[in-house]
């Protein structure tokens, strides 16, 4: 499924950000984490691969817009 969002400064969503962020200040590594003591970073572009697939999911796996979950046990 490819999703397509214009980019905009105008911000209503927290989606909308990624948009924006890919448009104006497309940095190899937007984004940082430590693993293992090991740095990983990542592109806007791959967050936004994540998000989108992220979103399929819950489309798929029938989450509903304006309903409330919740995620109980370990890590």
């Amino acid at each position: 499924m490819q999703v397509t969002r214009k980019p905009s400064d105008n911000f209503t969503r927290l989606f909308d950000v990624l948009a924006y962020q890919l448009a104006k200040y497309p940095n190899e590594k937007a984004l940082n984490e430590s693993v293992n003591g090991l740095w990983k970073g990542y592109s806007i572009q791959e967050i936004i691969e994540r998000v989108n697939h992220l979103s399929c999911w819950f489309i798929r796996n029938g989450f509903k817009c304006g309903k409330n979950y919740s995620r109980t046990g370990g890590r």
